[in-house]
């Protein structure tokens, strides 16, 4: 990855993480991320982490249903998002769940110093439904050698 990437990445980090601590959200507190795979996806996992909070993922292909019960069983209170669907919108405003939309968190010359956590709090939490299909490839083997006598 070309070294602008990686700066962009880390403003990323920094301002997500920027965000959360403006927010108060610290040690303990899940914060579900529902961005798409890219810098903001990469951002917001490692800007939670930064602030000490656990990143939760949902399963990929996840059904609104599906959504609810993860968030209702697991209490998220706040949800990171690129887009907020309508959908997701009703849910923060009659669940009380805070949405934070990547949209709209402006690049701050906020610094991270990473939390100190308990050894026993989760870090990542994610959701997966596995894998039921076949796969599709495989490493490619060396060639046999022949040795000689």
């Amino acid at each position: 990855m070309p070294i602008s990437n990686w700066k962009t990445i880390l403003q990323k980090v920094n301002a997500i993480a920027g965000e959360l601590k403006a927010l108060n959200i610290h040690k303990g507190y899940e914060v579900l991320i529902t961005v798409p795979v890219s810098p903001d996806l990469i951002g917001g996992i490692l800007g939670t982490m930064a602030v000490g909070a656990i990143t939760v993922l949902p399963t990929a292909g996840i059904t609104f249903t599906g959504f609810y019960q993860m968030v209702k069983a697991r209490k998220i209170k706040y949800i990171l998002s690129e887009r907020v669907p309508i959908l997701i919108r009703v849910l923060g405003l009659t669940h009380n769940i805070k949405i934070i939309s990547t949209q709209i968190i402006a690049n701050t010359t906020f610094k991270i110093k990473p939390e100190d956590v308990n050894p026993d709090q989760a870090a990542l939490i994610s959701h997966s439904s596995g894998s039921t299909r076949k796969i599709e490839s495989h490493l490619p083997q060396p060639p046999s050698v022949a040795c000689p006598a």
